[in-house]
């Protein structure tokens, strides 16, 4: 049993240095990115649709659902930016190569606070949770030296009230001698 689990991690482990992983994100990542949310995406869209009454042979969206002023107000600014975002990106490679992976972030975060918000109205969604977004060893090392540093300086923190407790301890068990003595 040892041995199938190990040569399971090690699958995944090499998996995650051939699939998705390299020192800073690149144009294809980019690509990879804008694909995958657009699906993410059009799944999201997918379900409110649905609940809206919407079908391929009625285009015609239910305006008379309280879903209807939703979509309008709070989904469609969203739905109109990506696409926007989406072609802008699909068009330019100046426009992919250009771009902050931050933004792709970005855009990660808002579909899922969207998701998160229609699955309040609707009670539940059918399609697939959103695939994450590939990592860069630069940011996972970034990360990794973050959480270093917070450890550090919590260990720090406490090393120094130690220190200042200890040293008050100090100063008043020699002002006790001195009076004792004096």
């Amino acid at each position: 049993m040892t041995r199938g689990r190990w040569t399971a991690d090690l699958v995944t482990r090499r998996e995650r240095a051939l699939i998705g992983i390299s020192l800073f994100h690149t144009v294809g990542d980019r690509e990879r990115a804008v694909e995958q949310m657009s699906t993410d995406f059009a799944g999201t869209y997918g379900d409110l649709f649905t609940a809206l009454g919407w079908r391929p042979d009625h285009p015609e969206l239910d305006q008379t659902s309280p879903l209807y002023s939703f979509w309008v107000i709070d989904v469609k600014p969203t739905a109109d930016e990506w696409g926007k975002f989406r072609d802008e990106q699909r068009d330019s490679y100046f426009a992919r190569w250009s771009t902050s992976w931050e933004a792709y972030e970005s855009w990660q975060e808002r579909l899922n606070r969207l998701r998160d918000v229609i699955r309040a109205r609707l009670g539940h969604m059918t399609s697939a949770e959103p695939v994450s977004l590939p990592t860069a060893i630069l940011a996972d090392a970034a990360d990794a030296t973050k959480k270093v540093v917070e450890k550090t300086l919590d260990v720090a923190k406490v090393a120094t009230v130690a220190a200042i407790g200890v040293g008050g301890a100090l100063l008043v068990y020699a002002m006790i001698r001195r009076d004792r003595r004096g």
